[in-house]
């Protein structure tokens, strides 16, 4: 972020969810990293997005809304996202996140995501 700060949004992809154990990744360890910059990061299956707050800001998604048909939007106990978003219907809906003109698609083959895998 240092060396590109005119970016408006991470992308990156290769987090497992196996190695947070029985915890599930949250949008907190992400708001760490940056909280005024939308952080999405693709899961190493493809299924899953890991969001930070600004992300989960960016695609209108708040503790009022509901599972998409085909996803799950994680929440805690008190009934907010926690940053998580499980499967298709999920994922696309971060999908204008990461285009600044939000027709953009969260495409795990597309060039921009084929950096190194995070661990």
């Amino acid at each position: 972020m240092r060396d590109n700060p005119e970016l408006q949004v991470i992308v990156g992809k290769g987090w497992d969810a196996t190695a947070f154990g029985a915890v599930p990744p949250h949008k907190a360890q992400l708001d760490q990293v940056s909280d005024f910059v939308p952080i999405v990061l693709i899961s190493r299956d493809h299924q899953s997005v890991w969001t930070n707050s600004e992300g989960l800001a960016a695609a209108g998604i708040n503790s009022d809304t509901p599972d998409p048909e085909g996803g799950v939007i994680e929440k805690d106990e008190n009934g907010l996202a926690i940053g998580v978003l499980r499967g298709q219907g999920a994922v696309k809906l971060l999908e204008k996140t990461i285009s600044p003109s939000g027709g953009g698609q969260l495409q795990t083959d597309d060039a921009r995501h084929d950096q190194p895998d995070a661990r």
